[in-house]
C-alpha cells in the first residue's frame, strides 16, 4: 500500500490502529494502491486501479463516506471506460460505493 493522502492521517481522524486495519483490508482485497481523502475524512477513496497521467486517465475505487451515499444510476461500471469523460458511483451499502472516473 504505497501511499496515503494526506500524509498526516490524524488530520482526517485516522489513527495508527485504524491505518493498520486499512492496510490489512487492502491486502485482503488485493488492492495495492493506497487511499486518499482531501476533505477532512468525510470521504475516503481506496484506489483499486489507476491508469494514465494525473491530467488524463481512469481510476476505480472503493469509496467510503461518513454520510449515507445517495443511490446512483446503475449502468455497468466496466463499460464506462469507452466514454471520454465519465464519473459514476454505484452504492453497495449505505456508506460504501464503487466509483469509476475517466478524464
Amino acid at each position: 500500500h504505497s501511499w496515503t493522502r494526506p500524509e498526516d492521517l490524524t488530520a482526517i481522524g485516522v489513527s495508527k490502529e485504524r491505518l493498520a486495519e486499512y492496510h490489512r483490508l487492502l491486502r485482503e482485497a488485493n488492492i495495492p494502491r493506497g487511499f486518499y481523502s482531501f476533505d477532512g475524512g468525510a470521504q475516503i477513496n481506496f484506489v483499486a486501479h489507476a491508469a494514465g497521467l494525473s491530467i488524463s486517465g481512469t481510476s476505480k475505487s472503493y469509496l467510503y463516506t461518513r454520510k449515507e451515499h445517495p443511490v446512483a444510476s446503475d449502468p455497468p461500471l466496466d463499460t464506462l471506460h469507452s466514454r471520454p469523460k465519465a464519473a459514476e458511483v454505484r452504492r453497495v451499502e449505505p456508506h460504501w460505493s464503487l466509483e469509476f472516473t475517466a478524464n
